[in-house]
């Protein structure tokens, strides 16, 4: 069906296709009521018959929207038409984080700083409301153009997974996880009840990434990246870029294998790592890769620090092993096969 001109329940005008993603599209459209520009989220057609993916999708809908943060993307309005789940949010002009990395491998200390304390500050809103993001990662970081052509804005894109109930409060399951596995704490992957901590955890890889171009826990799939994530095989920082240890007494707790040994909260890990590298400045690297993405497209670099993280993974915890048993298995569900495969 060519989507082009279609009329979505009898206000927003589709006109160009933007981007695809695990279960959706996003179409820019433009809004008859008011005249303005909007994202329109389209669920894709072959995953509609699917009840668990059309409450997820619905979800990321329902906990965005009750959101008010200049750090969260804005939710204007979601339904159904024609049995296509629909999500139209404010229009972003930027690109995600993940796309950077071709431009910039690594960032100022100062500016990994103001990024960790722009997206600490619209998850600690969604942590304020009872929503936990579990999904904390470069490709649902997004970086705004803004007026200032050496500055650039953060807001926190894809609510799908998140964590909540309808009284506010944090609602966790046990044995079952969702996420990334690179950003994902150890017991996000072992699916023990989890809270907003999750979150810290997956916003210290996101910095780590930035400051080193690499990984924290890095594999060559994704049970060995589970496996060295619960066993704490954390890699090394490379030469020149830690000479006096602040970094690593930092990220020792960001990813002490205790939950309670870690930050209590993302406010707490921004403001620590604010102390840390003693300064903050503008997002001027994100700012330049932004001006980059507006010339024409260029040939892909090779730098990039990691296999994109494009599919939320599903982790279910098979055995009652105790947690941090060296047998412990961990069951992974390949985001694209049935498949199962268990790490012994």
């Amino acid at each position: 069906m060519e989507l082009a001109g279609y009329l979505l329940k009898g206000r927003y005008e589709l006109d160009r296709h933007l981007a695809d993603g695990g279960m959706g599209e996003v179409w820019s459209a433009r809004d008859r009521s008011s005249g303005a520009w909007v994202a329109v989220k389209l669920m894709r057609v072959e995953w509609t018959g699917r009840a668990d993916l059309r409450a997820r999708f619905g979800q990321e809908a329902v906990a965005a929207q009750r959101l008010d943060s200049p750090h969260v993307v804005s939710v204007i309005d979601h339904g159904t038409e024609d049995d296509t789940p629909f999500i139209v949010m404010e229009l972003l002009d930027g690109v995600d984080l993940y796309a950077t990395w071709k431009h910039a491998r690594t960032w100022p200390l100062a500016e990994v700083a103001e990024l960790t304390c722009q997206v600490a500050a619209g998850l600690s809103t969604a942590h304020r409301a009872g929503i936990i993001h579990r999904d904390v990662k470069p490709g649902n970081i997004f970086l705004v153009r803004t007026s200032h052509p050496e500055h650039a804005s953060v807001k926190l894109i894809d609510f799908g997974i998140a964590k909540w109930d309808e009284n506010g409060q944090v609602r966790t399951a046990t044995n079952v996880a969702l996420g990334s596995p690179s950003y994902m704490s150890p017991e996000q992957i072992r699916g023990e009840r989890v809270d907003a901590r999750v979150d810290a955890w997956a916003l210290g890889v996101v910095v780590f990434s930035l400051i080193t171009g690499e990984l924290p826990f890095a594999g060559r799939n994704s049970p060995e990246i589970a496996r060295r994530v619960v066993f704490g095989q954390r890699g090394p920082f490379p030469p020149g870029v830690d000479v006096d240890g602040r970094l690593e007494r930092f990220f020792a707790r960001a990813f002490a294998p205790t939950i309670n040994a870690r930050f209590a909260s993302v406010d707490e890990l921004a403001a620590a790592f604010v102390q840390t590298v003693g300064a903050r400045s503008p997002l001027r690297t994100a700012a330049q890769a932004l001006a980059l993405a507006a010339a024409p497209k260029q040939a892909e670099s090779s730098n990039e620090p990691a296999e994109r993280e494009d599919s939320t993974l599903r982790l279910e915890r098979r055995a009652a092993v105790p947690a941090g048993s060296s047998t412990e298995p961990l069951v992974v569900l390949s985001p694209s096969s049935e498949d199962v495969t268990a790490i012994e």
